[in-house]
């Protein structure tokens, strides 16, 4: 796979505010890194004393970046990754955290309509989306409106 994005997906990115990157790691990959999140939110539970991972009742966890497992900082460092930011937002790439955002029968939180500017108070920032599993309608994929990084909605 050729390092960074073709000409007509920054194209895409600059026109519609996001863009899709398939096959950028294996499945193989995938599984591992679902089963670092789930040891080191396991970790967490038993650290916290608790039965259950009541921590993230909302489905959500996010790590900043001094704390994040090792395996996935380096991850968000390689060469996959790197150069598509680069061309994006230009050479001074920083990493921020990392969230996890899982459902299962204990947690059905839908997360509304909104643009991470509000959370961020303007300050431009990226997400980079990598499903762990096979993200569908039907199970409650990530949704973009084509066009809205244009306009601020808060």
């Amino acid at each position: 796979m050729p390092a960074g994005l073709t000409p007509e997906q920054l194209q895409a990115w600059h026109r519609d505010g996001y863009v899709a990157v398939a096959g950028l790691y294996s499945g193989e990959t995938m599984l591992q890194w679902k089963q670092i999140m789930r040891d080191v939110m396991e970790e967490e539970r038993r650290a916290a004393g608790v039965d259950e991972w009541s921590f993230v009742t909302s489905g959500v966890r996010v790590w900043m970046c001094d704390v994040i497992h090792p395996v996935l900082r380096e991850a968000m460092r390689d060469d996959k990754v790197t150069p598509i930011l680069k061309q994006i937002i230009g050479p001074d790439v920083e990493f921020l955290s990392a969230k996890a955002v899982f459902k299962d029968a204990r947690v059905d939180m839908p997360s509304p309509w909104h643009q991470d500017w509000f959370y961020w108070h303007g300050a431009p920032k990226l997400s980079i989306w990598i499903a762990l599993d096979d993200a569908t309608p039907d199970n409650g994929c990530l949704k973009f409106i084509p066009g809205s990084h244009k306009t601020n909605f808060n």
